[in-house]
């Protein structure tokens, strides 16, 4: 998704959104919302998604998503 940089710092929704690339095998990024660790995403058929104990807002998880793939395209 955001292939150029391992981190990315985002402001969504008045939030501070860090997204930290990490190197396991997978698309899969850790994300700090306004400092506090939410949880991870990761990549599923184009889109990134939360693994299952994240607690990432569904509004700030479709706004990764769409700057992500502005990102692709760019």
């Amino acid at each position: 998704m955001f292939k150029k940089y391992k981190t990315r710092i985002l402001f969504v929704n008045g939030d501070v959104v860090i997204l930290n690339q990490i190197q396991d095998g997978l698309d899969k990024c850790r994300v700090f919302i306004d400092g506090i660790e939410k949880g991870c995403l990761i990549e599923r058929n184009g889109f990134l998604v939360p693994v299952d104990d994240a607690k990432i807002q569904a509004s700030i998880i479709k706004e990764i998503n769409n700057l992500a793939r502005g990102s692709i395209a760019a």
